[in-house]
């Protein structure tokens, strides 16, 4: 990952936050809050199906602290090798950049319909190893994969994730009604709803997400979403975990 904006499907784009750039660059992939290792994340899937809409594509980012001082890229290379080949990955491109207190090695791969960046940064308070995966939700289920991430960055890893569908039409008049029933449906709390012409986004609280994001005073772990693209004629929906951070 270079921090540059990437498009994850037609119709959205993920972006970096600034305030991450301004920790140089620390957690590239990861601009959201961690969950830990081995928990169960279904319940995100729960909820999308609950929209009755159909999942189409999904981001999955896992990273893990290896060390609490600074690594030299030669060694932390070997990790990125190791993640590749468990991954079965084809490598597409490499790159490593070394500063006087940042070093970074990053891999860019595929794995049959996953893209994959793989990254390594060093910095004198601590060294991450992040892999970011993006596909659509045909190229296998959502946890497994997940896990799968887990087990090449090596326990304990943080998770966030991002899953986006999209049905024809303008679903404006059901939006509310299906972001409270897939809240309900993963057996989540309504924290707050807020419904305009052009959108409407929940946010809850999800007792088998184990971590949060402090939001208005409150602590919320789930995010949906549902917006409208006239070009396209379609409804598109987003699940964030914890947060989403992107332009729905």
């Amino acid at each position: 990952m270079t921090g540059d904006d990437f498009l994850l499907g037609k119709g959205f784009l993920l972006r970096t936050s600034a305030a991450v750039k301004k920790l140089g660059l620390l957690l590239i992939c990861c601009f959201l809050i961690s969950c830990t290792a081995g928990e169960k994340i279904h319940p995100l899937e729960n909820a999308f199906s609950a929209l009755e809409v159909e999942a189409e594509k999904m981001r999955i980012v896992v990273w893990r602290c290896i060390a609490e001082d600074f690594l030299e890229p030669e060694e932390m290379q070997p990790l990125l090798d190791a993640a590749v080949k468990l991954l079965d990955a084809e490598i597409i491109s490499e790159a490593n950049t070394q500063q006087q207190e940042f070093s970074s090695c990053i891999i860019l791969a595929q794995s049959g319909g996953i893209k994959l960046s793989l990254t390594a940064q060093a910095m004198p308070q601590a060294s991450y190893i992040i892999i970011s995966a993006e596909c659509d939700m045909s190229c296998g289920s959502f946890s497994d994969l997940a896990a799968l991430l887990g087990e090449a960055v090596g326990e304990p890893y943080s998770v966030n994730a991002l899953l986006v569908g999209s049905c024809p039409g303008n679903m404006q008049e059901q939006w509310q009604k299906q972001i409270e029933s897939a809240i309900a449906a993963c057996g989540a709390e309504l924290v707050e709803i807020t419904a305009e012409e052009s959108y409407c986004s929940g946010t809850a609280r999800c007792p088998f997400l184990q971590e949060s994001e402090l939001s208005g005073g409150r602590h919320i772990n789930l995010q949906l979403a549902a917006s409208y693209d006239e070009q396209e004629d379609r409804s598109f929906y987003y699940l964030g975990y914890p947060l989403l951070y992107i332009d729905y």
